[in-house]
């Protein structure tokens, strides 16, 4: 039997602090249409999740991203 897969997207903002470094901010179903502060950058993010997944209490472990590199480049600049 196949799996049934969906795809969620969504943004997410994080806010980099000179103290504590790149860290979660906001996230909304649809892009955000209001002015954010400068040290706050938008991702938007896309996962496929199978349906079976669903019916689990919690995920464990640790989801693979084929966007980790260009995340880490990211947080680099942001540091930078």
């Amino acid at each position: 039997m196949e799996d049934v897969w969906h795809e969620i997207e969504f943004y997410v903002a994080i806010r980099l602090d000179d103290q504590k470094g790149a860290r979660f901010f906001q996230a909304w179903r649809r892009k955000p249409d209001k002015d954010l502060p400068a040290n706050v950058k938008v991702l938007k993010v896309k996962l496929e999740m199978p349906e079976s997944l669903w019916t689990l209490p919690t995920l464990r472990g640790k989801m693979k991203s084929d966007l980790k590199e260009e995340y880490d480049l990211f947080l680099e600049e942001m540091e930078g």
